[in-house]
């Protein structure tokens, strides 16, 4: 068992105080008072001062201008323009004729690489479907010309025209 120190006492040692409770007073005495904290310091009363004027600051001449000693590089010259589409197709197309049977146009045409000829109508393809037969233009006292598109570029071709001997691309 833990032994417990005794607590002197007697005239003269004072005895710790017990929570709860104010300072024990010693009979005869008044219990003492706790002390108070000092109030805050007076500040003298100094006459304020100005501050010296600042120097005014020298006048600086601007730097003159920076150049690079590396200019940049000259810029690239724009890629030259695609070629036209080719219209080999559309050019090698043989028109034999026109027949208008009532409302519908039909053209006889010889695609190329086709062993025959054939009868389409306005808005139909040929040529494996590289080309479309546009319209057929009718003027009066000539024959008529049937306008062929081929990678958006328009071939006239009158009734008749043989198409120029070029190599044909295979379809």
């Amino acid at each position: 068992m833990p032994v417990i120190p005794r607590v002197p006492t007697g005239p003269g040692v004072r005895q710790p105080a017990t929570p709860g409770r104010p300072g024990t007073a010693t009979p005869g005495r008044p219990a003492a008072r706790p002390a108070r904290p000092p109030g805050p310091p007076a500040i003298p009363n100094i006459a304020t001062r100005e501050l010296p004027g600042l120097p005014q600051l020298p006048k600086l001449t601007p730097p003159p201008s920076w150049q690079d000693p590396n200019p940049p590089p000259p810029k690239p010259a724009p890629p030259p323009p695609p070629p036209p589409p080719s219209t080999d197709n559309a050019n090698a197309v043989e028109v034999s004729g026109v027949v208008r049977v009532g409302n519908d146009i039909l053209v006889i045409v010889k695609a190329p690489n086709e062993p025959t000829s054939r009868y389409i109508r306005v808005g139909q393809r040929i040529a494996g479907g590289q080309v479309l037969v546009k319209r057929v233009d009718f003027k009066s006292g000539a024959d008529p010309v049937v306008v062929l598109e081929e990678n958006g570029v328009e071939v006239a071709k009158a009734v008749g025209e043989k198409a120029p001997n070029v190599a044909q691309k295979p379809v």
